[in-house]
This record gives structure tokens, sequence and C-alpha cells, in this order.
């Protein structure tokens, strides 16, 4: 399990995938909703079915990247004490935290911008 190895590289990852998939806390959703609200306001229903189903596709597609990534067992074929993956010396927290900010922010972007002015 990856998970073992680097939790905090690894929860970033699925949380960039997921947001790629379009789940609504995330950067990704609002993207996708106003262009589906567009379409429905432009009397286009078959465009915006076809958009949404190929959403929940895709949606499918980054949450088994999720799964297998974090769940599943790594490949084990040899039986020696070391493991399959080498440990890296760089520092994955600042690339984490910078990344779940943006993920996390970038949707409220517009509602800060308007406080503001």
């Amino acid at each position: 399990i990856i998970w073992s190895k680097n939790p905090i590289l690894t929860a970033t990852t699925a949380l960039v995938l997921l947001s790629l998939g379009g789940l609504p806390p995330l950067t990704g959703f609002m993207p996708k909703w106003l262009i589906l609200q567009e379409l429905t306001k432009q009397s286009l229903p078959i465009a915006a079915t076809i958009m949404a189903l190929a959403a929940l596709l895709s949606l499918y597609f980054y949450l088994r990247l999720c799964y297998a990534m974090t769940l599943t067992i790594s490949p084990n074929t040899a039986s020696s004490a070391t493991p399959w993956r080498v440990q890296t010396t760089q520092a994955s927290l600042p690339l984490a935290l910078t990344t779940t900010l943006a993920l996390g922010l970038l949707p409220m972007t517009p509602a800060i911008v308007m406080l503001v002015t």
C-alpha cells in the first residue's frame, strides 16, 4: 500500500484526481456545473445529458485510480525485506500543502474578490 510509504503525497494525489473528476467541493466541479447550466439555458438538453454522462464516466475512472493507488497492495514477487519502492528524500509536504490550498481556495476566489472590492 503506497499510503504507508508517503501518506501526504498519496492524499494530495487522490484530491487532485477527484478534482479532475469534478466532485462538488473541489475545483473541477464548478466549470462542469457552469457549462451544464449554460447548455440547459441554450435549450440543448441532449448535449447536457451527454456531457453529464461523460463526467460520470471520468469520475468513475478517477475513483478507480484512487482506489488502486491507496487501497491495493503493491506487487511483491521477491521474498526480500527491502520494499519494492525506494524511499524518497525529497520533502513532499510543501507540494501537498500548496496543492491542497489551491484545490480548496480556487472555487472561493470569485466570492473573495467580490468581498474585497
